[in-house]
């Protein structure tokens, strides 16, 4: 095979017939060579005619640009197809471009798919009957919704909103029902507790009677708090009839030792009188009055009174059989009457023609005749006849008078049978069609009740593969129970209750109980002896579970004890530190009964209460102490505030800030309070300094206004002592040293100086300096340095040589001085 291609792929040598063509076309002269355009493809405007280009372009950079500019799947498959094997280049940029666009479309499409799936996922979503995670599948929903909004239509847009408001209005009326149902298990937990706490104080009461005697008021407020928490938990939930009859049996028990009680106090002096006395007639009458309940331990005087009095416990064997016919009487006294208001009740219904309530009251009168007497039972024989005939006619009459109805139902059951529809909405809407059959009375027409029947089975028909998939989830439900029974019988053998850890076999049981309820459905019948297995098992468990409660139960009460003897213990910080340590004990015991545990936890809890009440009273006094040191602090503010700068006095002053620092402030405003009083503090001083300040200012003008005036300097004006002038200018001419002082006095003042004395002022201001003195000197510093050059100016003779532009300048640098350090 290899030879025979060998030879069919060798080269022919040209026939003479070839030769000769060959030698003609060699003389023939060449074709002239087509240059391309290059504008073709610019100028190209449709698809045909850049496909054109690409597969028969003149060049290869024209085919591979007219591919550039094609965007259609088909035609660049053609060009493809066209290319391949003739240009390399061009056929592989084709199929890249091709392989592109085809793998855009995939994706879009698999995009459109994925907004399709999301939008049934939801639809199915709004419709499930599996309302477990409701909330967060709608969430994961939306979420994958919104990675792919953007490529949605708006078609598909208005579906998945649409369905995702019905998704949330569901989700609403969930929580809806869900917190209805938590409030409504608050309720019941209200009531049973509140039959605990009955219960509980009963147990007390029984227990024995106080030395210290009973609180009335402690128990009517128990009383009354537990009526009202009744009410309340039954408000809009009716109690299961054991529970409400033991909680009103509780109540009356309690109510009737109440009364007793109250009695007792009122004439436990007038008892004790008759007993002092032997008056067994009062003793009989008080104690009668009194009535103590028989059940409980009363009041040592009560007691002995009612032995002197021989006061009966217990009714004679006679009088409690008389008391058992009078009752047996009583019943059947009852019951007649009941018959009687029954059979009114019937005769109204069957007048205003109501058959439903008719046969309901029929039924009730014949099986409470049943329960009579044969004497009592016969006298009612007569109207109970007569009342059945009459149901009779109006079953009958109500047949003809119901077929039109009766009609229309089958008319209803057929179209329903036609509607596609959810199985379990579907199977509602049928079984409410045949109660208003069965309502109507039926029909003795076989034609009619034929074709109503056969409408339901149509109707149903969709029905029966949903419910056969339901009995196919109650088989996996009590597949999944029957796992449940044996994982837990293992578990329950192999237990070793010396050593196992309480907590975890709570939990266990815990877990089992709450994987058995969910899975359901399940067929009653099958799941029968599973449920009887699973209750024993759970029954072994929580025996061994009730030992350590109990245990754990012992503990708790040691605490509780513990703590209430910290109540009043000293010092308080011990009691405290005591309670957080039980506090964290307390946290340590295990498992206990949930009622018990309850019961104690409020007792705890109450002493702990109490003792930290005890800190919390003693912190705020601390802090009423506080707050008052804050009051007063602030009026010591306040009053720091008032004082006035021109008649301050030192002491006060200091009198002020001793009260202010004796003070303990709250930590939460001594900051502020003490920066409000330095502030204070600050502001009087600084008018002070504005007050002296400006009576210093004063004194000097008056000064400088009497030496230039050549009279005296009036006493007291300065406050340092006047030098030589010679000494402090160096000067010998009084008209010299007077510039000097001037322009000494403008440098301490920090006035301008004329531009004639700037190279003295120069001269001087280094000597000032060399001498020690800086510009930013202190107020007092400068202050002095002022009145001392103003003390020696007036050493100076005003008729030396002074001129009042001397004096002018003086005031200036003065006024500059004085508003400078105003403001």
């Amino acid at each position: 095979m290899a030879g025979f291609l060998k030879d069919f792929f060798k080269p022919k040598r040209p026939s003479t017939s070839n030769e000769a063509a060959t030698q003609a076309a060699a003389k023939e002269p060449p074709k002239e060579r087509v240059e391309p355009d290059p504008d073709a493809v610019r100028n190209a405007t449709t698809t045909g005619e850049l496909e054109e280009l690409a597969i028969h372009g003149v060049t290869a950079g024209q085919r591979r640009e007219a591919i550039d500019r094609i965007d259609d799947i088909e035609s660049l498959g053609r060009i493809a197809r066209a290319l391949k094997g003739r240009d390399k280049g061009a056929f592989q940029a084709a199929r890249q471009k091709l392989r592109h666009f085809q793998e855009t479309e995939e994706k879009a499409r698999q995009r459109q798919a994925e907004i399709e799936r999301v939008i049934a996922d939801t639809e199915a979503h709004s419709r499930t009957q599996d309302t477990k995670l409701y909330q967060a599948r709608m969430d994961a929903l939306a979420s994958r919704w919104e990675a792919v909004r953007t490529d949605a239509s708006e078609d598909q847009a208005g579906r998945f909103h649409a369905v995702m408001t019905t998704s949330r209005q569901r989700a609403e009326s969930l929580v809806r029902e869900e917190a209805e149902v938590t409030r409504l298990q608050h309720q019941r937990d209200e009531q049973q507790a509140t039959i605990d706490t009955l219960e509980a104080t009963l147990t007390q009461l029984r227990a024995g009677y106080p030395e210290e005697g009973a609180s009335l008021s402690s128990l009517d407020a128990m009383t009354k708090t537990q009526i009202t928490r009744w009410e309340q938990a039954t408000t809009d939930l009716e109690p299961d009839e054991k529970l409400a009859a033991t909680y009103h049996e509780r109540i009356s028990e309690i109510q009737h030792y109440q009364n007793a009680l109250a009695e007792w106090q009122k004439h436990e002096e007038a008892l004790n009188l008759a007993l002092a006395n032997d008056d067994e007639a009062a003793l009989q009458e008080l104690v009668t009055w009194i009535n103590w309940p028989t059940n409980f331990p009363g009041p040592p005087p009560l007691v002995q009174a009612e032995r002197r009095v021989a006061t009966p416990r217990a009714m004679p064997e006679s009088k409690s059989k008389q008391t058992d016919q009078d009752g047996d009487n009583k019943a059947s006294q009852a019951r007649e009457e009941e018959l009687r208001t029954t059979l009114d009740q019937l005769e109204a219904t069957l007048e205003q023609h109501q058959l439903k309530p008719s046969r309901q009251h029929f039924r009730h009168a014949q099986k409470l005749q049943d329960q009579l007497p044969g004497r009592q039972a016969r006298q009612h024989q007569a109207r109970i006849t007569r009342l059945g005939r009459q149901l009779q006619e109006l079953r009958d009459w109500l047949g003809f008078a119901a077929r039109p109805k009766l009609e229309t139902l089958c008319e209803q059951m057929e179209y329903l049978a036609d509607q596609p529809m959810e199985p379990e909405t579907k199977a509602e809407h049928i079984r409410e069609l045949q109660h208003n059959w069965h309502d109507l009375g039926g029909t003795p027409d076989q034609e009619l009740w034929q074709r109503f029947k056969e409408a339901t089975d149509r109707a149903y028909e969709p029905c029966h593969e949903y419910f056969a998939e339901k009995n196919r989830l109650k088989s996996a439900n009590l597949a999944k129970r029957e796992h449940i029974v044996e994982q837990l019988q293992e578990f329950v053998d192999n237990l070793d209750w010396s050593s196992c850890d309480y907590k975890a076999v709570d939990r266990i049981q815990r877990t089992a109980r709450r994987e058995w309820s969910d899975a359901k459905p399940v067929d009653f019948r099958a799941n029968r002896p599973l449920q009887k297995q699973f209750d024993r098992l759970i029954k072994t468990l929580n025996a061994g579970l009730d030992q350590e409660r109990e245990r754990n139960e012992a503990l708790k009460q040691d605490i509780v004890a513990r703590a209430e003897a910290f109540i009043d213990h000293e010092p308080l910080r011990e009691a405290t530190e005591g309670a957080k340590a039980l506090q964290k004990e307390w946290e340590a015991i295990g498992i206990t009964h949930h009622s018990e545990d309850r019961k104690l936890w409020k007792a705890f809890r109450a002493a702990c209460d109490r003792i930290f009440a005890r800190l919390s009273e003693e912190r705020e006094a601390e802090q009423q102490s506080r707050n008052a040191a804050a009051e007063e602090a602030d009026r010591l503010i306040r009053q720091l505030e008032a004082l006035s700068p021109e008649s301050v006095d030192d002491g006060e002053i200091r009198g002020i800030q001793e009260a202010f620092s004796a003070l303990e402030l709250p930590r939460d405003r001594v900051n502020a309070l003490r920066d409000r009083f330095h502030k204070a503090l600050d502001h009087l001083d600084s008018r002070r300094q504005e007050v002296i300040r400006s009576q210093r200012y004063e004194q000097w003008l008056d000064a400088l206004n009497a030496h230039e005036k050549d009279e005296a300097v009036p006493p007291g004006s300065f406050g340092a002592l006047a030098e030589s002038p010679e000494t402090m200018t160096q000067e010998t001419e009084v008209a010299d040293q007077g510039r000097a002082l001037c322009i000494r006095v403008e440098i301490a003042t920090g006035a301008a100086t004329p531009p004639e004395d700037q190279a003295q002022r120069m001269a001087l201001q280094v000597n000032r300096l060399n001498e020690g003195i800086k510009g930013d000197q202190s107020a007092e510093s400068q202050w002095d340095e002022i009145e001392g050059l103003l003390a020696t100016w007036c050493e100076l003779d005003p008729n030396g040589g002074i001129e009042a532009r001397h004096y002018e300048r003086l005031r200036e640098a003065l006024k500059h001085w004085f508003y400078q350090s105003t403001h």
